[in-house]
């Protein structure tokens, strides 16, 4: 009868299926804006708990070390976010340290320049944006003489002999390996964005960390870089 009342009036009735599929359409809409969010957005309010274990080791001749006065190259092995950013803050704290650097995009067995290459060898993160957790281990290798010719047996763990000759470099030759493992627990609103840089920094810290000489490593401490 208040439908009938309503009619008679002209007063239209809004379909039920109608609000139905309106109230889906803002719920769809409302979840692509807080998806878009955390995946695209830079911001957390997160605590994190990182913990990490490196080792490395290096061969010399004649006491060589790194050699600062000269340009490295750098090699990103790999395509994957993880080890683009990583590299890209691994290059930053170098200059900082007063390295000269060129990011090289080419792997090859020798180079007229020392060379620096880092790769992400394995990485297993969950995300979610409450509850993240990682595990990642990365590898780095060093060669003076710009000679790469051990570099993938480190990689896979073979433990190559490194062998130097004398007629190779007149005022010595410096190799250096390094494999680091890392784990991280993030809980707190993160987007994934501040997630995965998280990853990168504390990643990238720890590779430099591991490579530079203590006093390289002062000097950035000393200008509040890590």
């Amino acid at each position: 009868m208040y439908n009938i009342f309503l009619i008679l009036w002209g007063v239209s009735i809004p379909n039920r299926s109608f609000i139905t599929s309106k109230n889906i359409l803002i719920f769809l809409l409302v979840m692509v804006v807080v998806i878009s969010t955390f995946l695209f957005l830079d911001f957390k309010a997160a605590t994190s708990q990182t913990n990490s274990n490196t080792q490395s080791n290096s061969y010399s001749t004649n006491n060589t070390g790194i050699n600062f006065s000269k340009e490295v190259f750098v090699y990103i092995d790999g395509n994957g976010n993880i080890s683009k950013g990583t590299g890209s803050e691994i290059i930053k704290g170098f200059n900082n340290a007063g390295m000269q650097i060129s990011q090289i995009d080419e792997f090859k067995n020798n180079y007229q320049k020392p060379v620096f290459i880092v790769t992400i060898k394995n990485f297993d993160i969950l995300y979610t944006p409450f509850y993240s957790t990682a595990n990642i281990e990365a590898f780095y290798f060093y060669s003076s003489e710009g000679d790469t010719k051990y570099y993938k047996g480190f990689k896979r763990d073979k433990n190559p002999t490194v062998r130097f000759y004398s007629n190779e470099s007149k005022s010595g030759e410096y190799i250096k390996q390094g494999a680091l493992s890392m784990k991280d627990s993030t809980k707190g609103i993160i987007s994934l964005k501040a997630y995965t840089n998280h990853l990168e920094k504390n990643l990238a810290t720890n590779v430099i960390k591991s490579f530079l000489p203590v006093e390289q490593q002062w000097r950035l401490k000393w200008m509040g870089l890590y």
